[in-house]
């Protein structure tokens, strides 16, 4: 075959797969939040609503800032004002998350929403990136109806808060740490759904006290986002049901993701055109290649940002200023003993 040949028969392909292309719908692979999932983001971004309300956010911040979790103002902070954000938010000390600066709890805060903080800021249009910094543009009454509208497009929370599901999550969360040590045969009966949706019934005696739960839930009288053990297996009782059929009904799709990794459906999955099996991988190819994948932080995409992404702290260290004086000044003396070589050799081959 002639390469004349092989193009006539290659390009009307080509053109024919191009005005084909944009007519098919592929849906992209995705997975609804799971209920462990939407009640995390929801005592998350409020928690960072409730600081933002008590404290204010900075007005400028670096991305180093953002790491650390140095959002919001110094010298405000009340010692004695922590949120009772849950044991889905703080998971090693007590459930509850100060707003100062000088610890790690928004930092932990972020990792244990799997929040990144940079697009959380952006995405909500609470910041916006100006160079090198993130420039505040909300004041403390637009936070929370921002706030909403991401919770809303990030985890299907609607303006109502999460279900009865998402509801137990957080109550078993605060049970297993604070409440779950006391069981015994005389006790009150409590309803524990494990990882695959299985309901068993177990009997606990409890102790006087008030833990924190988080947002969404009625507290014990005047103590918002906090219950006496008895009241949370109460409430457990009451949601496990609605959060047993959910995670079970997760389970039989194959997106479980209740204290499991997700096992997320693919484009394939999604589609049922007959050429989804070409269109899908041709996508899934050019999506490894620029963005890195399902984890989406690698490809050409990740380099190019890396690249760009400069961290002015790194280059305003006097040290750093004063080791590139030192080669500034060899580097003159050194073209300045070149330019001598050169003068001298002129003049020799001149005689």
């Amino acid at each position: 075959m002639t390469k004349h040949k092989l193009f006539g028969i290659v390009f009307p392909l080509f053109i024919l797969f191009s005005l084909i292309f944009p007519l098919l719908k592929i849906e992209t692979a995705s997975a609804a939040p799971s209920p462990t999932e939407q009640a995390t983001a929801w005592n998350a971004t409020l928690t960072i609503s409730s600081c933002s309300t008590e404290q204010g956010f900075r007005q400028e911040l670096s991305v180093s800032d953002i790491e650390k979790g140095y959002i919001f103002k110094d010298g405000l902070f009340d010692p004695n004002h922590v949120v009772d954000s849950g044991w889905l938010i703080e998971k090693s000390e007590d459930g509850r998350v100060s707003c100062e600066n000088l610890n790690s709890d928004i930092k932990n805060l972020f990792k244990n929403a799997k929040i990144d903080p940079v697009e959380f800021l952006l995405d909500t249009g609470i910041y916006v990136k100006e160079k090198n910094d993130f420039i505040l543009k909300k004041g403390k009454n637009e936070v929370r109806s921002s706030i909403s509208s991401y919770q809303k497009d990030k985890f299907e929370i609607g303006t109502g808060g999460i279900g009865a599901e998402a509801q137990y999550a957080a109550l078993i969360a605060a049970f297993n740490k604070e409440c779950s040590s006391s069981e015994n045969e005389s006790g009150d009966s409590v309803k524990i759904v494990d990882a695959n949706g299985n309901t068993t019934t177990k009997k606990y005696i409890f102790e006087d006290g008030l833990v924190p739960v988080g947002f969404g839930l009625d507290g014990d009288g005047r103590n918002d986002q906090r219950m006496s053990c008895n009241t949370i297996a109460q409430q457990m009782n009451q949601k496990a049901d609605k959060y047993s059929a959910i995670v079970k009904q997760s389970s039989d799709t194959g997106s479980n993701s209740e204290n499991t990794e997700a096992q997320q459906a693919t484009c394939e999955s999604n589609n049922n055109d007959n050429l989804d099996w070409l269109l899908c991988g041709m996508i899934g190819g050019i999506d490894s290649v620029l963005t890195g994948g399902t984890k989406g932080s690698g490809g050409i995409a990740g380099a190019v940002d890396d690249l760009l992404d400069l961290q002015p702290e790194q280059y305003t260290d006097p040290k750093l200023k004063q080791a590139w004086s030192y080669m500034r000044n060899i580097a003159s003396l050194a073209l300045v003993v070149i330019a001598l070589i050169m003068i001298i050799g002129q003049a020799v081959s001149k005689e």
